[in-house]
């Protein structure tokens, strides 16, 4: 999904709403009939790789939003099998009502932003299950001519493996319809976790631009062990800014690049560091404790100017701090190794 070009309207020729797969392929001919460009969106919400508008004029905007249930989830072989409009909450939801065993990736794109608009996009979030379309199997897809085509092992009546190997017999198809035009996805199976006895959020400031690269080396040979097994998001000052706001327009009126000045304002204002970076630690507790140590002197043994949670010394910003608790209510705020742990009993 792309966001339409800066100033440029492009109104849809129309706004179409399907309810299932049947009637995706039905739009789709029909379009095809009369050469009409059709623009598929899952929620119209999956920030940070576009929104709901369509990339040029009088083109059909296809909203996959009613398509939003999940199929099935099955808590032996942790995956479940969901359309286009189920959302983060709505999954999350799901899986805590129904025995709370399992967990999903989710991304800080928000509640309402859908898996699999998301994963089309390549998205990631932040768990081990962070590279989301390296866990995802079995796709079900409208092609440009009507037909529904499955992927995988889906394509045998009764296969009982469709969700839980990607790559059935043949070419593996799945990543011809990520960020491409060839196919509208309707329905695919996303791996779940078991839920974790022990997380620890971690997250901290480099105050210096020339310091990311000893955070980088510090961090290599943890992911390379095992020992960090969850997506490490690293982000320079901008990646924050604009995680938390929209492009301040009144203060830029002509042009689509920050001013430096602006920049350092809003990053005084924010106590905002010219490097962010966040992972977490998964596990047992006999297994997390150990993690805990071996990052914690990896973190030590960084150059002495970069904040470290190892150190207990990174408590967020007000601004970040608000940032932090809209993206993740009841999510610790100070995250000192100890006090962003959590432990089941």
């Amino acid at each position: 999904m792309r966001a339409a070009p800066l100033g440029v309207r492009c109104g849809p020729l129309a706004v179409v709403r399907p309810a299932d797969a049947g009637q995706v392929a039905g739009v789709v001919r029909l379009a095809a009939q009369h050469g009409l460009a059709v623009y598929p969106i899952s929620t119209g919400k999956n920030w940070g790789y576009g929104d709901a508008c369509a990339v040029g004029a009088g083109q059909v905007l296809l909203d996959l939003s009613r398509m939003n249930r999940i199929h099935h989830v099955d808590t032996e072989l942790a995956y479940a099998v969901i359309e286009p409009g189920v959302t983060q909450r709505q999954l999350s939801s799901y899986l805590r009502e129904h025995g709370d065993l399992l967990w999903a990736d989710c991304t800080g794109a928000g509640p309402d932003t859908s898996y699999i608009g998301n994963i089309m996009e390549r998205g990631f979030g932040h768990s081990p299950h962070g590279n989301r379309l390296q866990h995802v199997a079995g796709m079900q897809i409208v092609m440009a001519d009507g037909e529904l085509l499955e992927t995988g092992f889906g394509h045998y009546h009764g296969a009982k493996t469709t969700h839980l190997f990607p790559y059935g017999v043949g070419p593996f198809l799945d990543g011809l319809f990520t960020q491409s035009n060839l196919g509208v996805v309707t329905r695919l199976g996303i791996w779940l976790m078991p839920k974790a006895a022990c997380v620890n959020h971690f997250l901290y400031s480099v105050p210096e631009h020339a310091d990311i690269a000893a955070v980088v080396d510090a961090l290599r040979p943890l992911r390379l062990d095992g020992t960090l097994r969850s997506i490490v998001h690293i982000g320079n000052d901008m990646r924050v800014i604009s995680g938390g706001m929209v492009f301040p327009r009144a203060q830029v009126p002509q042009g689509s690049r920050l001013p430096e000045a602006a920049r350092a304002a809003l990053c005084a204002g924010g106590d905002i560091a010219p490097w962010t970076v966040s992972g977490a630690l998964y596990g047992s507790d006999a297994r997390w404790r150990p993690r805990v140590r071996r990052c914690g002197a990896r973190y030590a043994a960084c150059r002495d100017g970069c904040v470290s949670s190892a150190s207990a010394a990174c408590a967020l910003a007000p601004w970040s701090a608000a940032a932090w608790a809209k993206a993740a209510p009841g999510a610790a705020c100070v995250p000192a190794w100890r006090s962003a742990n959590r432990c089941s009993p």
